[in-house]
């Protein structure tokens, strides 16, 4: 049995402010109302999102990000796979067995290829339970990074959901990664 690695949530309360936690740091973005995390871990990668929000590291190895809304999520591994293909990935750690970044229970309602920035991206629309899952699957290289939302279905069409996409949409697009 693994056990994930969770530190407590970090925020940039201020302009000013800096905060280094590990391997995370965290600072005020160059734009207004953003701040910045950069993860200095086996694989490197920065973006920015909205400040007010708070992020943590989550995972064995500490190298994917969760935030305080609508259980969202970035993972990060390394594969092989084509992005096309993206949603078949699996992760493990060690000696655990490998596991999908997409649970194969869930009923699919859509997938398709999508510019998000600058990144060609694999866009995939899933439900399980009442719960609608969106994600966004963008690769630099070996590296696969996934942008993961769960919205409960009955919320989907709402004001507040729509914000919160085009969030993660700027996030994709001001995602970093360092070779």
């Amino acid at each position: 049995m693994s056990r994930k690695y969770i530190q407590p949530f970090l925020q940039a309360l201020s302009v000013r402010e800096h905060v280094q936690k590990d391997d995370m740091i965290v600072k005020p973005a160059s734009s207004d109302g953003w701040c910045e995390v950069t993860l200095l871990r086996t694989i490197v990668y920065s973006l920015t999102y909205p400040e007010g929000w708070m992020v943590a590291l989550a995972g064995v190895e500490g190298m994917n990000l969760r935030f305080n809304t609508q259980g969202l999520f970035v993972q990060v591994i390394k594969t092989n796979l084509p992005l096309e293909q993206a949603d078949e990935a699996t992760y493990s750690y060690e000696m655990s067995p490998e596991l999908p970044l997409v649970d194969s229970d869930e009923n699919q309602i859509s997938k398709s290829m999508q510019m998000v920035g600058n990144y060609q991206s694999l866009v995939l629309l899933t439900s399980k339970d009442d719960i609608t899952i969106k994600r966004y699957f963008i690769k630099h290289n070996y590296t696969l990074c996934m942008f993961q939302i769960k919205i409960p279905t009955e919320e989907i069409e709402t004001d507040d959901i729509k914000e919160l996409i085009s969030h993660v949409e700027q996030m994709i697009t001001s995602i970093q990664f360092g070779d």
